[in-house]
């Protein structure tokens, strides 16, 4: 299963916690906010904070699906690099073979006509593109019997063992491309719906807070403040379930009496 980024988990939790504070206590404190307006009942207090209710999960759910389907792209493209590196030391073992029999069979120029002189291509892409052209004139050469050392040229088997792992690697890289605009669109999607996210976050949350605090509520209030650290998932908004809780009472450590003189 993709994993989840850290600051969509955090965001995911911080809507959990607004969400539980509406459900838990909003019918409550809707009957409170209801008796301070004219006209303004409690069910249509209801009504509006199930809206907002919704539209927060549906925003929160439209994350994380993007979420996902981002994070399944970034695995795809890493198992692509592992094949990609497989094929590409399987490649460079044939090119390198390929150059050698080459140069023995026909000559140093010969590898220049093959266009695989000089050193090993340096990256992938290079590699492949280099291999595919070198075939492709092998396919037009002409057999030239025994080099001096006796190895026979033969252009079609050589073209033949170096076109297998090229067309292999030739694909790989291919779908490379293709993932990386995968990719990007995927994390286009995704920093949309995040950025879709904040926003209505924000806005519900600052409704509950207004919410809470004329229904007299301010713990309530305080606990569903939107701020910068949880609206950009760096934290985490408290539990939004429950009564709110007092502060936890430190006592102090005891204190040691001092030994009497005659102790000492």
């Amino acid at each position: 299963m993709a994993k989840v980024s850290v600051l969509v988990d955090n965001r995911t939790d911080t809507a959990g916690a607004v969400l539980a504070a509406s459900r838990v206590h909003g019918a409550a404190a809707a009957a409170d906010v209801a008796n301070q307006f004219a006209h303004v009942d409690e069910q249509m207090i209801r009504a509006l904070l199930m809206s907002l209710e919704e539209l927060l999960e549906g925003v929160t759910a439209k994350m994380r699906e993007s979420e996902v389907s981002y994070a399944g792209e970034r695995g795809e493209t890493s198992r692509l690099r592992e094949e990609r590196d497989e094929l590409h030391a399987e490649l460079s073992d044939v090119y390198l073979q390929v150059r050698s029999l080459v140069e023995g069979s026909a000559g140093s120029r010969a590898t220049a006509d093959f266009g695989i002189d000089g050193g090993m291509p340096h990256t992938f892409k290079a590699l492949v593109e280099t291999s595919h052209n070198a075939v492709e004139r092998l396919r037009t050469a002409q057999n030239v019997g025994r080099g001096p050392l006796g190895v026979l040229f033969d252009a079609d088997k050589f073209a033949d063992a170096l076109e297998g792992p090229m067309t292999s690697a030739r694909a790989v890289l291919e779908r490379m491309r293709s993932e990386a605009r995968e990719d990007e669109l995927a994390m286009l999607e995704r920093d949309q719906t995040v950025e879709e996210w904040e926003r209505v976050y924000r806005g519900v949350a600052l409704i509950l807070q207004g919410f809470f605090t004329i229904a007299g509520r301010p713990e309530l209030a305080e606990r569903v403040r939107p701020t910068e650290r949880r609206a950009t998932g760096r934290d985490v908004q408290p539990d939004g379930g429950g009564d709110p809780q007092p502060e936890p009472v430190v006592e102090p450590d005891p204190v040691e009496p001092e030994p009497a003189a005659d102790e000492a």
